[in-house]
């Protein structure tokens, strides 16, 4: 190579570096360039349409409307949606809806199971069998007294306590909801599906039952008292596929979406990784004393499912 070519060669190189700087540079300025999955505000979108799940308020005459959600992650000692038991169950969900506020329930100072029954009698409502809707950051009276007490967690535990079907939390303050939440013990997570959805789904569902969702909300925030809890005359029927796939070896246990990844393409690589844990093993030696306890890990087939259930950007 002569010296025109390397002087033209280190010059194409300091390009490339130069170009590479500045796209780093850039991902680097704007993150949700290099995010993996899509934005959240996605699966709110109307239009939306989920292979694994569906949501819907309906009337027993039979009209339809779908109702665009997210599920609440519980995010202590698993990372998947509440009521899937760690994906062990697919999730189906059927009855009156059951509008409780703020969802807290003391027992002394206030509680959002007393209201408006079925019969359109005053009193405490029974919601079992039922979906309920609750909003936790409202700031109302009640809230501002007791809320610190009752974070999302023991709301969810309230209304499974009281064998609701479901829970539907909204939110007044974020317009794309996108919760998580956690429990001390894994004994203590309740065993209830629980689903986000946006301000105008909820003034969807209160229309449904003939109520002004818009002017009730807003008075809810300008007095600051809770409305009336109340049964609603309209239903919802939740659905999320929640039952995964198992590929198990003796130290590795994946599970995954059958429908949408081979279970002999899981199952071939379960074995890959219990040959490499045998060669760690054999390459420390028994006198090293290499702990290993059994792995858990979980399998999407795109960004957008793994987003879905563990509310985390990534492939894989």
């Amino acid at each position: 190579m002569n010296m025109d070519n390397k002087k033209l060669l280190r010059r194409q190189l300091s390009h490339v570096i130069v170009a590479a700087s500045l796209v780093m540079t850039l991902l680097g300025a704007c993150p949700e360039i290099w995010a993996q999955g899509p934005n959240v505000s996605y699966y709110y979108h109307p239009q939306t349409e989920l292979a694994w799940g569906r949501c819907e308020v309906y009337m027993q005459g039979g009209s339809r409307q779908r109702v665009p959600f997210l599920p609440v992650i519980c995010s202590s000692y698993r990372h998947a949606p509440m009521g899937t038991g760690n994906y062990g169950k697919d999730i189906a969900a059927d009855g009156p809806i059951v509008f409780v506020g703020n969802g807290i329930s003391n027992g002394a100072d206030t509680t959002s199971y007393s209201g408006r029954k079925k019969d359109y009698s005053v009193g405490e409502i029974d919601v079992s069998g039922s979906i309920v809707l609750l909003c936790p950051d409202t700031g109302d009276a009640s809230e501002t007294k007791v809320g610190r007490e009752f974070p999302l967690s023991r709301r969810i535990a309230e209304a499974a306590a009281r064998k609701a079907s479901a829970v539907i939390v909204f939110s007044s303050t974020k317009p794309v909801p996108f919760l998580s939440v956690g429990y001390e013990t894994e004994d203590k997570i309740p065993d209830i599906p629980a689903i986000t959805v946006t301000k105008d789904s909820v003034i969807s569902i209160l229309a449904s039952a003939g109520l002004d969702g818009e002017a009730l909300l807003k008075d809810w925030a300008s007095s600051g008292n809770p409305p009336q809890p109340q049964v609603l005359i309209s239903r919802l029927s939740l659905k999320i596929k929640g039952k995964f796939d198992r590929a198990e070896t003796e130290n590795f246990l994946f599970r995954f979406d059958g429908d949408t990844i081979p279970g002999p393409q899981m199952a071939e690589l379960a074995e890959v990784n219990e040959r490499a844990l045998g060669f760690l093993r054999k390459l420390f030696g028994e006198e090293k004393n290499l702990k290993w306890n059994k792995l858990l890990a979980f399998y999407f087939r795109d960004y957008d499912t793994k987003l879905f259930y563990t509310h985390h950007w990534g492939s894989g």
